[in-house]
Parts: C-alpha cells; structure tokens; sequence
C-alpha cells in the first residue's frame, strides 16, 4: 500500500456513498443523503490536485492525464452499463428502453449530466425507474478533469505561480452561478446536473491540498462542530439547499485539510466498515441504482423493508466482486494496449443491443402496452430556445421564438397558471397555428395563479407578481387560466390555513382573480378540472399488463363522484360576456365513468398531468370556446 494512502479519506469516502445508499433506499428516513456526491466531489478535488501538482514541475503530459482517468473510469463503467443495458432490453418496455439507450449514448460522450437535465431531472416519480440516472455525476467528474489540469497548466503559464486565491475567486463565482440558476433561471434541475455550478466543490477539494501543504495546526475543534452541524443537516437541513451542500463539503474539507490523529476523529475514520465501503465506494455506485430501479420497476408497488435488505447486500456483494476481479486488474495488472483492448470491445457490445439494430431485440408486443407507454412523460415541455424571463416564471413563446420577441408579442394569447395549464401546450399551439397568432404559456409551477389565497406565502408573493405583471401587459388581450383543483389547504397572506373549506375559498379566490382580469378589458377562459388517476398511470398500468401482475389499477373514475368532488366549480362559473368555464371533463367522461383511456391511447403523462395525446384530444373543444370569445 502506497505510503500517501490515507485511511480517513477512504472512509470519507465510505461515508459518501453509504449517504447514497441511504439516501435512495430510505428516501424517507435519509432525504438528505444525496449530500454524499457533494463529499465526492471534495475528495475529487483533493486527489486531482496533488496527482497532477505532484508531476507538474516535471514532465507533465495531459495526454497521459486523461489516459490514466479513463483507464480508472471506464472499465467499470462500461461494464455496469453493458450488463444494465442487456437485461433492461429483456425487462422494459421499447420506449424506455429507447430512453435508456439514448442515456447510454450520452454517457459515451462523457456528458450524461446533460441528458438527464434535458429529459427530467432526479426526484419524480419515472426519474426513480431510469435505471441510469446516477451516471450524470459521472459526467461531472469526467468534466472535471478535463478542466482542471488545463486550469493549472493556464495558471503556470501566464502567472508562473499556482496561488490560492484564483482558486477561491472561481470558487466564488461558481457557488454565485450555482444560486443564479436556482433562483432565476432553470430552478433547482440546472444547477444540480451542471459542471460549473458544481465546480465550487470540487474547488473545495483543491483548496485542501494547498492548505495540508502548508502543515497547519490540527484544528479538532473545528472538526467537530462541523461534524454536528453535517449531523444536523443531514436529519433536519437548511430550506436554503445551497447551505445544506456548503456544510456537507465543509465536512469533508475539514476531515482531509486537518489529517486529525484525535482518538475519537480516527476511531471513525479508521473503521474498518467504512473503509471496505471506501474500498469498494465507486463499483457500488455505480451498482446499486440501476438495482434498486429495475427492481422497482418489476415490482410497480412499493418495495418492502426485506427486498431493500436484499438489493444493498447484492449490490455490496456485486461492487466487491467488480472492485476486485475488474476494477483492479484493469488498473494495476493489465497492460494500458489490453486494457484499450478491452474498453473497446465492451464498447461494440452495448452498440448491438442499440433498439434500432435489434440484435436482440423483442419480435411483439401488446399493441394496447406500446400505445399506453408511449405516454409516460410525454406532457408538453417548452423548446429551450422558446423561454423568456416573464415575471416570476419562465415563460414559453409559441408560435415565434425568442429572438422575435418585442416584434411578435403584441395582442397574444396567454396560457397562464402552473403546470396544469402547461399541459394544455400542444393544444394551445396548434391552436395558434390554425389562427396564426403568437401565444405565451406562463407557468408558476408548484403554485396556483391566484393572488390572495395560495399554498403557501411564498407562493403568494411569486403569484402577486406575475398577476400585476399580466394586469399591467397592454398586449395581452385573452388569458386562458389552468390550474389543479384538488387542494386541501391554501393560504392568505396573513398566514390563515383555510382546510375544510378550501375547495370553497378557491373558488372565490379564482373568481376574484377573473373579475380583474375581465375589469382590465380582457377575455377570460377558465379551464375546469378533470378526473386525475392519482398513480401514475402510463407507468404503471402499462408494466402491469406487460408483467402480467393482476395489480387492482383502476383506468377510470365514477363521473358521479367526480362530480360531487367539483360541484362547487361547476356551480360557482357560467359562462357570460367576455368569459367562458372550458369544462374537458366532457371529452373525458361517457356516460358513468370518467376515462383515462380513449381508443387504447393514455390520456394522462403520470399521475396528474395530461399527455400529449390527451392534450391533442382537448384542442377542438378548447378552439370552440376561443371562437366563442370573438
């Protein structure tokens, strides 16, 4: 064992990713483990900083750099995806198996971080059964060090002098762009899967070797408290994430830079637990999701106590295995030819299982399964070249794009409310299309768009402001208002909960909101509730058929009861001059039942949200009540 190996830093690691393990299996007990990956990249920086300080007044040879990350990397990696693509093409459906694959494709190109932006994000619902999503840290790795050697060698050169404050100047600037795009401008998904916001961390790390360089005092005290703050976060946390991932990285800072010998800290530090896990850390990341995903999606109801015991121990068992009997012996014992060799021909092998070469491919399929499934997710999302900045959203221009801004948005039609009028966007914008007109959706998603009564405070203060915003806004000449009905709490600015009667105390509230909006001089739909599964339906009825599982999943809804549910809507809005109640429930409902398949196609995304299948069935409906207005 090399004399630089460090015990406490493979227990560091250890810890990260048992915070993981946690973190996926036990989201409930643990929602904080992700903060795992946040130690990752400290340790990240660390080592990258002292491999490439320790050769950089030699001969240093970027080539060799990326040569020797690679070869750590890919082994591993392509067998976890080779053997997770393999049996994915035998246990999914073709659409997220096609999803699947094109995440492979993406992770090829060593930016799967990207892909799993673009396409969702980590905390729903379908995040949780794709089986690769935690290969986009990865990627965040892979970026890293490709920035971080040229990021010294710039710094030799024009500086002759590696000094720590550009360091922590782009420290600082990454941590800023990291709450920019929180707040501003992709919310929470841009700012978690991107490099640059991440680099912070890794920052972090580098800042450790230059400090342990400098042979500081041991400073067991400051290690200790931010032990317990780490405790702390880990269990009750910060509202304010950015605080959450600043202790959690300042832990693992203080552990590597400080090097304690204090008997408790090394107790810790030098469990022989933790370091078999930091032993075995990278082969068990890279393990333990896609086993737990595909388990979840064979099983469709939730996973027992027992099963989760089972997965770890298999995972465990397999990263072992992998770890020793792959990992080390392309690092240490294979020659760099063979081991290129190898990556390369690991590499053809998960090319022929590509779902457009169909090697392997599935001869048939139910076609009510392949109609169904095609609709998991499938809710509109604006094209990223479409949003603009519009209040306290960020708003979708349909019909133009953004580059054609002050010339198009002059007497348009809104699409306004949260994602449940979002929903409505591949009817809205055929719509526009066939009455070629310039359209926005502004959508205040996880909020609704009325202004003295919401689901929080703080939700109110974003809604006040878009509502003055649209009030204000000459141009905009007929608003179509969507929204979720089903709430059982709303709150007013004063902080009263409304909750028995809050189905009641909405529809006032949205009836305030259209009189304003009608005493501004402007025409007003109001689109009605529909009958929502409440499960997610695509999903899970689709698997349900396709496993054969007998599961009890109910594809309508007694229109009675939906009825009765939403009375108070149907009797608080008629329709008048100026303002028309688009009720969908009538496309949905025959007869006794409300539906959530028409002609064998899901009218729903997930749970709650209308396909574009079910958003394409609206458009007649909703155009009729547009020419209504005129």
């Amino acid at each position: 064992m090399s004399n630089n190996f460090r015990t406490d830093i493979q227990s560091l690691r250890g810890i990260a990713v048992l915070l993981v393990l946690l973190f996926h299996f036990f989201p409930d007990i643990f929602p904080r483990g992700y903060l795992g990956v946040d130690i990752f990249f400290v340790i990240s920086g660390y080592l990258m900083s002292k491999i490439i300080n320790e050769k950089i007044n030699k001969k240093f040879s970027l080539f060799e750099f990326y040569l020797s990350r690679l070869r750590r990397i890919l082994p591993s990696l392509l067998l976890v995806i080779f053997v997770i693509s393999f049996i994915s093409l035998i246990l999914l459906l073709p659409n997220d198996y096609s999803n699947l694959y094109d995440s492979v494709i993406f992770t090829f190109l060593l930016i799967p971080n990207f892909y799993f932006w673009l396409n969702g994000g980590y905390f729903g619902l379908v995040d949780e059964l794709k089986p690769l999503l935690h290969l986009w840290s990865i990627g965040v790795e892979f970026q890293f060090y490709f920035f971080i050697p040229i990021f010294y060698l710039f710094l030799i050169k024009y500086f002759r002098t590696i000094k720590i404050n550009y360091f922590i100047v782009l420290l600082f600037l990454s941590s800023l762009l990291s709450n920019i795009y929180i707040d501003y401008i992709d919310g929470k998904n841009f700012s978690f899967f991107m490099f640059f916001t991440r680099l912070w961390e890794f920052l972090i790390g580098s800042l450790c070797y230059h400090f342990v360089k400098r042979s500081y005092y041991k400073k067991d005290w400051i290690i200790f408290i931010l032990f317990f703050l780490f405790l702390f976060v880990l269990f009750n946390g910060f509202n304010y994430e950015i605080y959450n991932k600043l202790f959690a990285v300042l832990f693992a800072f203080s552990i590597i830079c400080f090097n304690s010998k204090n008997f408790y800290i090394s107790y810790l530090f030098e469990n022989k637990f933790l370091v078999f896990l930091g032993f075995i850390s990278y082969a068990l990341y890279l393990w333990h999701w896609p086993i737990l995903s595909l388990f979840k999606y064979y099983a469709i109801s939730e996973i027992k106590l027992q099963d989760n015991l089972v997965l770890i121990l298999c995972s465990i068992v397999l990263a072992f295995l992998t770890t020793k009997y792959f990992e080390n012996k392309f690092r240490y014992s294979i020659n760099k030819n063979y081991t290129l060799a190898s990556i390369i021909f690991i590499f053809f092998l998960v090319i022929t299982i590509n779902p457009q070469i169909g090697l392997f491919k599935k001869s048939t399929f139910d076609e009510k399964i392949l109609n169904i499934s095609k609709s998991i997710g499938s809710n509109y999302r604006c094209s990223k070249n479409n949003y603009f900045i519009y209040g306290q959203s960020k708003a979708c221009l349909i019909n133009s794009d953004s580059n054609n801004l002050d010339k198009n948005l002059k007497n348009y039609i809104a699409l306004y409310g949260n994602s449940h009028a979002q929903m409505y966007g591949y009817a809205f914008k055929e719509i526009l299309k066939k009455i070629n007109k310039t359209g926005i959706i502004i959508p205040l998603n996880a909020c609704l768009p009325t202004y003295d009564l919401n689901i929080s405070r703080d939700c109110l203060n974003k809604s006040n402001r878009n509502f003055k915003k649209v009030m204000g806004d000459e141009n905009i000449k007929t608003i179509i208002i969507g929204l979720n009905f089903d709430h059982n709490r709303l709150e007013n600015m004063d902080g009263i909960v409304f909750k028995k009667d809050a189905k009641e105390k909405l529809a006032l509230s949205l009836n305030n909101l259209i009189e304003k909006f009608l005493s501004a001089e402007k025409k007003v739909i109001l689109i009605g509730p529909l009958s929502t599964p409440k499960y997610n339906f695509p999903l899970d009825y689709s698997r349900n058929i396709f496993f054969d599982k007998k599961l009890n999943l109910s594809k309508n809804y007694p229109f009675e009861k939906f009825e009765k549910e939403n009375q108070v809507f149907f009797k608080t809005f008629e329709n008048k001059e100026n303002f028309r109640f688009f009720l969908p429930h009538k496309v949905q409902c025959k007869k006794n039942y409300c539906e959530y398949i028409i002609d064998n196609q899901s009218l729903f995304a997930d749970d709650n949200h209308l396909s574009e299948y079910g958003s394409l069935k609206m458009r007649n409906l909703l155009q009729n009540e547009l020419n209504n207005l005129n």
